[in-house]
């Protein structure tokens, strides 16, 4: 059996994110639950039949085990595979085509290009021309320059960015990716893969910045930085006010945008317009920063807007900040990129947003009402996804401060995610309210894990699959489920713990406390006596004493 396009992007969904429930996957390649089943029955034995792994359907998630994911990805990202495109990703294909090739002939192109009739790219266009006017855009055509975009140049871009979102496939990202490299090779005279260069340039960003971006982020900016050269090229340049420029030039993210341009123009001689670096930046500001607890200088409105929101949580809640600059500073640096995305319309939807809400009612009420206070009209503006990122943040920067371990020699649990900020915050809520002070938890993103030194901590949690991650890794969802917490219990377990700061009648109450019944509970406690007072091997042999074969493994109390 053959490999096909929609196998393939079955197959690379699950390389990139792990465990994925099975309506997600349907949902972004558009095919029917029953088509999906078929396919994954198929997969299954395409997998097993190379010995390349093997797939399993739990529980209405499917996960991906396999020991051989370079040879997977390679596979995968062979052109014997084809391209599988769905009708949603055809209609962005088609909207970027217009995008940054102003020519005639642009229906007869496209026919070629995706290899499907002219009376679909014709009916694709009037479902585009519909979803243009929603957003209060157009699209005109003229004999002599093709199709155009009508409206304002940012919203414009805006709109085409959002629709980027789309884009889930391999087929569809190799569509856009040529189409990209074909025309920035037209205004450079040289051709090459132009979305990987960008992306290799934007580590240049990152360090002057000192972020990680994510690799879907990383993606997403490749194509913001060509899509920004391509439609100045074509005349429609982006256009701010000095002072806005002024206000963009104070962030340290300007002049990460900048130095990256500079090293662009003199490795490729790509010249890309200064008034672009604001567009670049803006959306840059759009993306998640992982490594927050860096401080760096914030928009001067925002520094009133920390302030007041502060003041807020401690005269409505009455909460007590430890250390009242730190989080200040952790504060603005979080809320610099959501104030630009609500100003300029990019703002981030939050996948988990309804599960959240139920989960801590409490915190999103605290974050809406504060920033009600601090500033009305930014609130008035900011969607409820927005706040469920800044709750997450807020509220897990004050648990963690009412359950820091105390000082001394502390056991670590890290997580590890690819989402960024708060879903790191999240992850580790869930496991503070599991295990209170128990634990210091500390947390990184997939491509800080070469600097991780994984003997430092006890346990090792990840929402994403990586093979630099060791092989005791506990793999969970974001919102832990019952067995994501069965599985930590059982990893905790087999830590070696101390009896000294605890009784065992506090035990026994524990289980009187959970469990019904009293009948076998004396057993129960002298079991226990025994397990944690018994002797090393050693100093039993030493003694003359027996060792039992069952105390092999023994606590050093």
């Amino acid at each position: 059996m053959e490999l096909n396009s929609r196998l393939a992007s079955i197959l690379s969904v699950l390389l990139s994110e792990g465990e994925v429930s099975s309506g997600q996957i349907c949902s972004r390649l558009q095919i029917s639950k029953r088509a999906f089943y078929y396919d994954c029955e198929r997969l299954k034995d395409w997998l097993e039949s190379y010995r390349l792994g093997t797939l399993e359907l739990k529980n209405g998630a499917c996960s991906l085990k396999t020991s051989k994911k370079r040879a997977l990805q390679n596979l995968i990202s062979a052109e014997s595979t084809g391209y599988y495109l769905n009708s949603r990703e055809r209609l962005v294909i088609e909207l970027f085509y217009i995008a940054v090739y102003k020519k005639r002939g642009v229906v007869e192109d496209l026919c070629g290009l995706l290899k499907v009739s002219q009376n679909t790219i014709l009916s694709d266009i009037k479902k585009n021309r519909a979803l243009l006017h929603e957003a209060g855009l157009g699209l005109e055509y003229s004999a002599q320059t093709g199709y155009l975009f009508v409206g304002e140049e940012f919203q414009i871009r805006s709109f085409l960015l959002q629709r980027l979102e789309e884009i889930n496939t391999i087929g569809a990202r190799k569509y856009l990716e040529e189409m990209l490299s074909e025309q920035m090779g037209s205004y450079l005279k040289k051709e090459a893969d132009y979305v990987a260069i960008m992306q290799e340039c934007e580590q240049i960003y990152e360090a002057v910045v000192g972020t990680t971006l994510l690799e879907q982020q990383l993606w997403q900016q490749a194509v913001i930085i060509i899509l920004a050269y391509l439609r100045n090229k074509a005349g429609a340049g982006f256009v701010t006010t000095s002072s806005e420029m002024a206000d963009l030039q104070t962030l340290k993210e300007y002049e990460g945008v900048k130095t990256m341009f500079a090293r662009i123009r003199e490795y490729m001689e790509m010249d890309m317009p200064e008034q672009e670096f604001y567009f670049v930046e803006i959306y840059f500001l759009g993306m998640r920063n992982f490594n927050f607890l860096e401080s760096k200088t914030a928009h001067r409105k925002v520094e009133r807007i920390a302030d007041k929101f502060m003041r807020c949580l401690k005269q409505m809640y009455q909460v007590d900040f430890r250390d009242y600059d730190t989080f200040r500073n952790r504060l603005i640096e979080h809320l610099t990129p959501m104030y630009y995305r609500v100003k300029y319309g990019v703002q981030e939807k939050y996948p988990l947003m309804d599960s959240y809400c139920r989960k801590y009612k409490k915190e999103y009420e605290m974050a809406r009402n504060c920033l009600d206070t601090a500033d009305p009209k930014l609130s008035e503006n900011t969607i409820d996804d927005e706040i469920a990122y800044l709750s997450m943040y807020i509220g897990g920067e004050l648990f963690v401060d009412q359950n820091r371990p105390k000082q001394g020699e502390e056991r670590k649990i890290l997580v590890v995610c690819s989402e960024g900020v708060a879903t790191s915050i999240l992850v580790r809520n869930h496991l503070l309210e599991l295990l209170g002070n128990a634990f210091a938890i500390d947390f990184c993103s997939v491509k800080s894990l070469d600097t991780q030194d994984f003997d430092y901590y006890v346990m090792v949690v990840s929402t994403v699959r990586h093979e630099k991650l060791p092989p005791d890794t506990l793999y969970v969802s974001t919102m832990l489920k019952k067995t994501d917490k069965e599985k930590i219990a059982e990893k905790l377990n087999e830590v070696v713990y101390s009896m000294q700061t605890a009784c065992f009648g506090e035990v026994i109450e524990l289980v009187r406390k959970n469990f019904s019944g009293d009948g076998r509970l004396l057993n129960l406690n002298y079991d226990l006596l025994r397990l944690f007072c018994r002797k090393s091997p050693a100093e039993a042999e030493k003694k003359g004493q027996r060792v039992f074969e069952s105390e092999r493994e023994w606590i050093d109390v």
